[in-house]
């Protein structure tokens, strides 16, 4: 894949404008992005006060925030928290956002190793703050602790890019549906606006189990237990099982003879 260099996208979202990283666990997760992943596409970074406004200025300029694929925001409002960073991904380069194409949201929310412990306070204060960002934006948080983020940055970029990818997958399925029916049933672009189709369970699965190596502390393993070995396992079989059904998926419409 095309590998684009990171760095500001617009005279007007300059890379001295965003807020610099807050401990040295959000700057190694900064490196991580930058690197590419393991989607091919390093990440660029763009300013925004607040969520809202990201998805305003996605939502005002696709194609320039769509160039690199992936796009970081860090250190964004949401309500009265801030979040790490919110990641915007786009599977390909697009200019409008509608039922065909858009941008996948995804909060990342890096754990210091001073949080990371048996404090019951700060874990019912990260469970008070998680609920309020899932309540006010319904989407994914995927969290990472410090010692993942050190020790097993592949993993860490493993989960994060099974978790895009699941997206990805879902809207490649999505565009095969809408051309059908403009193709095979005449309606037109505007009139598929409100026929994007289930995501399929098999896509549903993997980002699932992303998911699942991704959350609260006490709610998973590290990846060097014997349980996180098996959940990242988990997740690189329902990850290849999206792969294989992506490539052969065929369609179902029920417009269609038999």
């Amino acid at each position: 894949m095309d590998i684009t260099a990171a760095g500001p996208l617009l005279s007007r979202y300059e890379i001295d404008q965003v807020k610099p990283p807050e401990s040295p666990i959000e700057a190694k997760m900064l490196d991580l992005l930058m690197g590419g992943l393991n989607l091919g596409f390093k990440a660029t970074f763009a300013a925004a006060d607040t969520w809202q406004d990201a998805v305003d200025m996605l939502r005002a300029e696709p194609e320039a925030f769509s160039r690199n694929r992936i796009c970081v925001f860090p250190q964004v409002g949401v309500d009265r928290y801030r979040a790490d960073m919110l990641v915007a991904f786009a599977d390909r380069l697009i200019d409008r956002v509608d039922a065909w194409d858009g941008f996948d949201l995804v909060f990342l929310e890096c754990d210091g190793e001073e949080f990371h412990g048996e404090d019951s306070g700060r874990q019912r204060a990260d469970r008070d703050r998680e609920r309020a960002i899932k309540a006010a934006t319904d989407l994914d948080i995927l969290r990472f602790s410090g010692a993942e983020i050190s020790f097993f940055p592949d993993q860490v970029g493993e989960v994060i890019s099974t978790y895009l990818e699941s997206f990805a997958a879902a809207r490649r399925f999505a565009r095969l549906r809408l051309e059908h029916a403009m193709e095979v049933h005449d309606y037109a672009r505007s009139e598929t606006q409100d026929m994007v189709p289930e995501t399929p369970a098999v896509i549903r699965r993997a980002r699932v189990a992303a998911c699942n190596l991704a959350g609260m502390p006490w709610a998973r393993r590290e990846y060097q237990t014997q349980l996180g070995k098996q959940n990242l396992a988990a997740m690189r079989r329902a990850a290849e099982a999206m792969r294989v059904w992506t490539e052969d998926a065929t369609l179902d419409c029920p417009a269609c003879p038999g």
